[in-house]
C-alpha cells in the first residue's frame, strides 16, 4: 500500500497530514459507538445498533455494507499470503497447474497453502476464542513495534535525507492530494470498533472503551505514515527519490519484475 497507494495519492507528507485528520475523523465514530456500548451492552455491533434503533431494513442494509467491508479485506489479505512465501523463500509455492489473473500467474501450491491458512485459523476462531484473542493482541503487538524498529534503522541509515522533498506528489494539489487520503479512511480502519463485539459476560469495563478505540486509531494512523516514510525514504541507485521509484516501479514487468 504505501508504494501503490499512499505514495502515489498523497506523497509522504500528505499522507502524514491525511492520517493527523483521520484521527480527529475516526474519534468521532469512536464516540458513537461508545454511546451505542453504554446502550446496548450485550454483543453489539454495528448491524445490532442500526437493527434496534432503526428496524430490520436498516439492519439489513447495514449488513449488507458490513459484508462488502469485510469481503474486501479478505481477499486482500488472501492473496498477500502467497506473494509473502515467493518473496521470503522463492517459489517453492508455485506447483500444480496455474492460470492467470491480470498477467499473474495462479498455482495450486499457492491456492492449497492459503486455503490451509484459512481453515486452520477459522478453527481456532471457532474452537479456542480466548486463544484467537490472545493471537490478535500479540501479532498487532509485534506488528507495531517492528514498524518502529524499522523506521528508526531506516532513519538512523539515511538521516535526514528521509526528511527531503518532495513532500507531495506533483500532478495535483495539496490539498486534493490529502483528500484522496481521507477518503481511504473507512477501509484503511475497518474493524478498529471490534471491542463492540465483546459481550458483558467478559466482564470488560466498558467504560474504557473509548480509550482503548483511540488508542487503536492513534497506532494505526502511525504505523499508515511510518510506512509511507520507509518506502519513501532509502531510494534505489536508479532514482533520484522516490518519485523516480515509483516511475520504475509503474515500468517493471509486474509480478515477474526482479525491481527490488
Amino acid at each position: 500500500m504505501p508504494a501503490t497507494t499512499f505514495l502515489p495519492s498523497a506523497g509522504p507528507v500528505g499522507s502524514a497530514i491525511a492520517m493527523g485528520l483521520v484521527i480527529f475523523i475516526m474519534g468521532l465514530i469512536a464516540i458513537n459507538y461508545q454511546y451505542m456500548i453504554k446502550k446496548f451492552p450485550d454483543t453489539g455491533g454495528s448491524f445490532t445498533y442500526a437493527l434496534r434503533e432503526f428496524g430490520p431494513d436498516h439492519g439489513f442494509l447495514c449488513s449488507w455494507f458490513l459484508w462488502l467491508v469485510y469481503l474486501s479485506i479478505f481477499w486482500a489479505n488472501v492473496t498477500a499470503l502467497p506473494i509473502l512465501v515467493k518473496f521470503l523463500f522463492g517459489p517453492i509455492l508455485q506447483v500444480g497447474f496455474h492460470y492467470t489473473v491480470y498477467d499473474y500467474p495462479v498455482y495450486l501450491g499457492e491456492i492449497l497453502f492459503t486455503l490451509g491458512i484459512l481453515s486452520f485459523v477459522g478453527l481456532v476462531a471457532v474452537f479456542f476464542p480466548r486463544l484467537t484473542v490472545v493471537i490478535n493482541c500479540v501479532c498487532a503487538l509485534i506488528t507495531f513495534l517492528a514498524v518502529i524498529v524499522i523506521f528508526s534503522q531506516v532513519f538512523a541509515y539515511s538521516g535526514t535525507a528521509c526528511l527531503d522533498p518532495p513532500f507531495f506528489e506533483d500532478a495535483r494539489a495539496s490539498w486534493h492530494q490529502v483528500f484522496n487520503i481521507l477518503a481511504l479512511a473507512p477501509w484503511a480502519f475497518a474493524g478498529f470498533e471490534a471491542i463492540s463485539h465483546m459481550d458483558k459476560g467478559e466482564n470488560f469495563p466498558f467504560r474504557h472503551t473509548f480509550k482503548i478505540m483511540l488508542l487503536a486509531i492513534c497506532c494505526g494512523a502511525l504505523i499508515y505514515t511510518l510506512l509511507v516514510w520507509i518506502t519513501a525514504s532509502p531510494t534505489p541507485k536508479n532514482s533520484s527519490n522516490w518519485l523516480g521509484m515509483l516511475d520504475n516501479f509503474a515500468k517493471s514487468e509486474g509480478p515477474n519484475s526482479n525491481l527490488k
